[in-house]
């Protein structure tokens, strides 16, 4: 009798918080980043660092959020860019060195 658990591994997925340096961004940029992270549609393709290498894969976007740090005269500034990034399909494959 075998009385090891065992799995059905389905894959590898990688879940990803990030948090973007947004006093390194101008403001259009950061208009733009925050834009397209948070487009209702079903996935985008990401490439994000893994190791010393880089991993690109589909995903989600499940959080994004930030906060306002000044607005004066109608131009906003914002810090703390967090974004919770999750894998949609198994991408043990995408590795770049």
């Amino acid at each position: 009798m075998d009385l090891r658990k065992h799995y059905d591994v389905q894959g590898t997925y990688y879940d990803y918080e990030v948090e973007v340096a947004t006093s390194h961004l101008n403001v259009t940029d950061y208009d733009n980043l925050y834009e397209t992270l948070t487009t209702p549609q079903e996935s985008h393709i990401v490439t994000l660092p893994y190791g010393q290498a880089t991993l690109t894969f589909e995903a989600r976007v499940s959080v994004a959020s930030d906060r306002i740090i000044q607005s004066f005269t109608g131009l906003k500034k914002w810090r703390n860019s967090k974004n919770n990034i999750r894998g949609t399909n198994s991408t043990k494959g995408g590795i770049k060195k």
